[in-house]
């Protein structure tokens, strides 16, 4: 088998069928004994932090109408019309209220994106052979390969590099161009697609400024390449998300941790980690 992937992050654009959703837990078990099973998972509290920036921040049409403007009008005091109608400004904290509050009471209708790994990809019915994560992803898939055994692999990465998380803005806002501009008007698009890069770790504090998106095209993502990027660190990464975190209220944070607990002791993860709990 020769497998040449270049992005992986592509998946999350594909119509992929939700697999065994349909099926009694006896015939997952049943039917997942003769499958060869790999399931990747990720930090909880990174991948709930990752899902407000992807479809909330970041310039979201789809989602700022399905879900932005019901979110708002349940949980923000005295919203306007037309954030309740356009859905763009969801905050953090109103985002997380929505995810918890509706896993709390109605958790089969948390969009899979914001609900736990283990509500949807079944862990306790489905024999998975192997369970790796993202955190050590190149480490896990060898290891993935290396079972399958004769798969030549070309090239493989789990993660953007900068300038393909460029080209995939410029073709964003090419697209955002004909779109009926009503609400998205009403923000700055440019400004969320610099918070985005920031809090993603592409842009450090002092590059925001100097990145003058509303001339960025595909023709010249590499030399916006050249000039932008800079190496940031995973611990400055880190603090970008603890930050916002911590500016949630102690109850709503204490949620956030019976959340994630069950994936968290699952998977092997902090329940919950320090730099977020405590002071």
């Amino acid at each position: 088998m020769n497998t040449n992937l270049t992005d992986l992050s592509l998946v999350h654009k594909m119509d992929l069928p939700i697999i065994f959703r349909e099926y009694r837990d006896v015939d997952v078990k049943n039917i997942s004994k003769s499958a060869f099973s790999v399931l990747f998972v990720r930090d909880p509290y990174s991948r709930l932090f990752s899902g407000y920036i992807d479809k909330f921040l970041y310039p979201n049409p789809h989602y700022w109408s399905v879900y932005g403007g019901n979110i708002i009008s349940k949980y923000r005091k005295n919203a306007s019309v037309e954030s309740m109608q356009c859905g763009y400004d969801v905050t953090f904290a109103e985002f997380v209220e929505y995810v918890v509050d509706t896993y709390d009471y109605k958790p089969r209708l948390l969009e899979d994106h914001f609900s736990p790994i283990h509500q949807h990809c079944r862990p306790c019915e489905i024999d998975y052979k192997i369970i790796g994560k993202m955190e050590t992803f190149g480490e896990d898939v060898n290891y993935v390969f290396h079972e399958l055994g004769d798969i030549d692999i070309k090239q493989l990465s789990v993660e953007r590099n900068f300038s393909e998380e460029l080209l995939q803005i410029a073709n964003d806002l090419r697209y955002y161009k004909n779109i009926n501009k009503t609400c998205l008007g009403a923000v700055n698009v440019f400004e969320r697609v610099r918070q985005t890069l920031y809090l993603r770790g592409f842009l450090s504090k002092d590059k925001i400024s100097n990145f003058n998106i509303s001339s960025l095209k595909a023709s010249n993502v590499k030399q916006y390449t050249r000039v932008l990027s800079n190496k940031i660190s995973k611990g400055e990464r880190r603090q970008r998300l603890v930050s916002h975190y911590k500016s949630l209220g102690k109850s709503l944070l204490n949620r956030v941790g019976r959340f994630v607990k069950a994936d968290c002791v699952l998977f092997g993860y902090d329940e919950r980690p320090d730099d977020i709990f405590n002071d």
